[in-house]
């Protein structure tokens, strides 16, 4: 379905690349094709649910002991959103429509938005692995949202601008501008 739905967005516009139309052109009932996607969008990016299990947020919670939340935080962002940006033809194509369409990447994002309230505990869980924030648990817990939203702007932007570099450089090159951006912030700040 999702090279279906990419195919189509490439030969005939975003407009053209209805749900029956990927059906179609899958040749799976529209039923099947809401088994696996929320939206032609979801499908034309790769994106079905993300989960943030305990696993997840443990590993990185165990680099959080070498790393800082905001480290530690963006790595798992980027974890989350890497399937659908993996180094594959099928991720070459969607680089070529998320340049057509950039309106697009805002689905990855939105994405990301529904499931705040899992990477605000998980980020909770990654401060408490860090020795600045270990001291007031009240106070700390009511950093989680900003230190969320810091990091997955700086994970929006270095996504966007790995996208328009070709995306050839491995995509840890997004983990690491990401830190750089989101400190960068932050120094500015003070």
């Amino acid at each position: 379905m999702e090279r279906a739905a990419v195919d189509l967005v490439l030969r005939d516009g975003i407009h053209l690349a209805t749900i029956e139309a990927i059906c179609e052109e899958a040749e799976v009932s529209s039923r099947t094709f809401f088994n696996y996607f929320d939206s032609k969008e979801d499908a034309i990016l790769g994106l079905s649910d993300i989960k943030v299990t305990d696993e997840i947020v443990l590993a990185h919670a165990r680099s959080a002991r070498d790393h800082d939340v905001v480290t530690s935080s963006v790595g798992l962002i980027v974890e989350l959103i890497s399937p659908s940006l993996q180094n594959t033809s099928l991720h070459q194509s969607r680089t070529e429509i998320l340049r057509r369409y950039p309106e697009l990447f805002a689905r990855k994002v939105a994405r990301l938005t529904r499931i705040t309230d899992e990477l605000l505990d998980a980020v909770r869980k990654l401060m408490s692995h860090d020795p600045r924030f270990s001291d007031s648990a009240g106070a700390a817990s009511l950093l989680a949202e900003p230190i969320l939203s810091l990091c997955t702007a700086s994970v929006r932007i270095s996504a966007k601008e790995w996208i328009a570099a070709g995306s050839d450089a491995p995509i840890d090159e997004i983990t690491i501008r990401a830190v750089a951006l989101a400190r960068q912030v932050v120094e500015k700040l003070r």
